[in-house]
């Protein structure tokens, strides 16, 4: 009998793992890497691998998923390796409200990816709040999120610890970040026009930090630009901050120009510092991404001995 039944019960068995076959795991990376030549003093040069990321990604049911996202870079260690650290990893509800979804863990703050998937070039420089430390990339927190008419409005607002991915929450205060955007070309041919306005707010702390800032982008086949406000006020600190860039596509290369201006405290005359990227960008195959960069940066404190180099920066994605 049991050379009769063990048979079925094995090919039950199979029929049944072949109809409840597990959902599909998405696995991709990036990596950036670059070769420098600095020019502040006599020359040096290196090579480097500035940023590894692999994500992985699972949908669970029709509503539900998670992701997690590792990150690989130099850190403040004195042996200067490359340190292994999780950036993104958090579980998604879909529709937990109509068009709203919502993520529990450390996941993407408002303000700063929106630029960089404006942009599409994080691996030649951060966003502006994310390269001056003004705001975080990415946080421990309840975060919503959502977009309404095809994209016309896009919004998210986060709950979170405040101080980052990257370090442990040592009390009770929290930072309230939340961004809207309207999009009045979004879904037409002409192109996009996004305009947005953020603000940051620490709650929970007895010397809250006040960060807001407005946007306005445009990009086509061709154009990219962008140009961002931002300001904070803490106490009496008042800084201000002022970015615009500037991607044109001439045939397969791109003419890329960035100008940053930050001064964190208005009140003093020697604090402010200005950016400047300009260079050549452009797909050497799916997936493969160059650009060749001099970038200079100029504090107010010593305008004549600049910070400057040449970049060739690159990109791999798989």
């Amino acid at each position: 009998m049991i050379r009769f039944i063990l048979p079925m019960l094995l090919a039950s068995t199979t029929a049944l793992a072949q109809d409840a076959e597990p959902a599909p795991v998405a696995v991709s990376g990036v990596i950036f890497s670059s070769f420098g030549v600095d020019l502040t003093d006599a020359p040096t040069s290196a090579f480097d691998v500035d940023r590894v990321y692999l994500t992985y990604k699972k949908k669970i049911g029709d509503d539900f998923g998670i992701r997690v996202t590792t990150d690989a870079g130099r850190t403040t260690e004195d042996d200067g390796k490359q340190r292994l650290f999780v950036k993104y990893a958090y579980a998604e509800w879909k529709n937990a409200i109509p068009g709203t979804t919502l993520r529990f863990g450390a996941a993407g703050m408002p303000f700063p990816g929106y630029y960089d998937k404006f942009w599409g070039h994080r691996y030649v420089s951060k966003a502006f709040t994310d390269a001056n430390k003004l705001l975080k990339t990415s946080d421990f927190g309840m975060h919503a999120l959502g977009k309404t008419s095809n994209g016309l409005f896009d919004w998210q607002v986060s709950l979170v610890n405040g101080e980052g991915y990257g370090t442990e929450e040592p009390d009770a205060d929290k930072a309230v970040v939340a961004r809207a955007t309207i999009d009045p070309l979004r879904g037409g041919d002409a192109g996009r026009l996004p305009i947005t306005l953020t603000v940051s707010q620490d709650v929970l702390t007895d010397n809250p930090r006040t960060l807001y800032g407005a946007a306005t982008g445009f990009s086509n086949a061709n154009t990219t630009a962008w140009v961002e406000y931002v300001g904070t006020l803490q106490a009496d600190v008042t800084g201000t901050g002022l970015s615009a860039t500037l991607l044109q596509g001439i045939g397969p290369v791109n003419i890329l120009a960035r100008y940053d201006f930050l001064d964190e405290d208005t009140g003093t005359t020697d604090d402010a510092e200005s950016t400047l990227i300009a260079g050549l960008s452009g797909a050497v195959e799916k997936g493969i991404e160059l650009a060749l960069t001099f970038e200079q940066t100029v504090t107010e404190a010593d305008t004549d001995n600049p910070e400057q180099g040449v970049f060739l920066r690159t990109q791999a994605k798989f």
